[in-house]
C-alpha cells in the first residue's frame, strides 16, 4: 500500500512539473518551494518583500504569455493575408488564361 501511494505521488509530482514547465511556471514553483523552506528566517522577517518578489516573477510569466499570444495572433493574421493574396493572384491568372483561351494555369510563385 505504501509503495502504491509513493508511486501515485511520484506520478502526480511528475505531472505537476511537466505542466509547470509547459506554462513557464518553473521559476515561480522553485521560488515557492525554496524561499519558505530554506530561507525561512528571512522569509518570516521580510514577508512583504518575499511576496512582492513572487508577484513580480508571476508578472514576468504573464507578460511572456501575452507576448506569445500576440505572436501567435500576428502569425495567424499574416498567414491568412498571405493566403488571401495568393488566392487573388491565382484568380487573376485564371481570368487572364481564360481570356487568352488557355486551359493551363501556372501556379508557380503563389505559395
Amino acid at each position: 500500500m505504501v509503495t502504491l501511494m509513493l508511486g501515485v505521488c511520484m506520478v502526480a509530482f511528475s505531472v505537476v512539473l511537466r505542466l509547470a514547465h509547459k506554462l513557464r511556471l518553473t521559476i515561480p514553483l522553485l521560488y515557492i518551494l525554496i524561499v519558505p523552506t530554506l530561507l525561512r528566517r528571512w522569509y518570516l522577517t521580510h514577508t512583504l518583500l518575499a511576496e512582492g518578489v513572487f508577484c513580480a516573477i508571476l508578472a514576468v510569466v504573464v507578460i511572456s504569455w501575452l507576448i506569445s499570444l500576440c505572436r501567435i495572433v500576428s502569425d495567424a493574421i499574416e498567414e491568412r493575408t498571405s493566403d488571401s493574396a495568393a488566392a487573388e493572384r491565382f484568380a487573376e491568372r485564371v481570368r487572364s488564361a481564360r481570356a487568352r483561351g488557355e486551359s493551363v494555369v501556372s501556379t508557380e510563385g503563389l505559395w
